[in-house]
């Protein structure tokens, strides 16, 4: 079905474009752009958009008949199950305790994960710093953004 693929990916970006040229065009307090009402519909549209190229991307070759050579068998599994045990009931007490640094915890753990599951092997030495850099630096980004930008107390 990549021809329907395209076909919502296509409205989807048709409707960024939109939400971004309407979020663009909404007043402005004191000239600051961090304190506009369309700052967060912006950033949202911004993200539907990339995630609409992101399956053009994919689907448009799909379409057009081209077959991608098939993936490589990952080197060695990921994990244990007492290890992804142990992790979630680190991520669990960090959330229970919800004060900026287990937020941040929690968000380093998730990104990695994610990080871990989407690559599928055991990382390589820079793909293991690069992960370590994006798992550090993504959830204390965020909240930074949240709290200094957006000004929302997160707990």
């Amino acid at each position: 079905m990549p021809g329907r693929d395209v076909a919502v990916a296509g409205v989807m970006l048709a409707f960024a474009i939109a939400a971004l040229y309407e979020s663009w065009r909404m007043p402005v307090f004191a000239g600051q752009y961090l304190s506009a009402p369309g700052l967060f519909p912006a950033l949202t549209a911004g993200a539907i958009g990339v995630l609409a190229l992101i399956v053009m991307m994919v689907r448009v070759p799909q379409w057009l008949g081209w077959r991608a050579t098939p993936a490589e068998a990952p080197e060695e599994p990921l994990g244990s199950v007492a290890q992804v045990l142990l992790c979630a009931a680190i991520v669990g007490v960090s959330i229970l305790l919800m004060r900026p640094l287990g937020f941040i915890a929690a968000g380093i753990f998730c990104t990695i994960g994610l990080m871990l599951a989407g690559l599928g092997r055991r990382p390589s030495g820079g793909e293991a710093i690069l992960i370590a850099v994006f798992g550090l630096a993504l959830p204390v980004l965020t909240h930074l953004l949240f709290t200094r930008v957006f000004l929302t107390p997160l707990p």
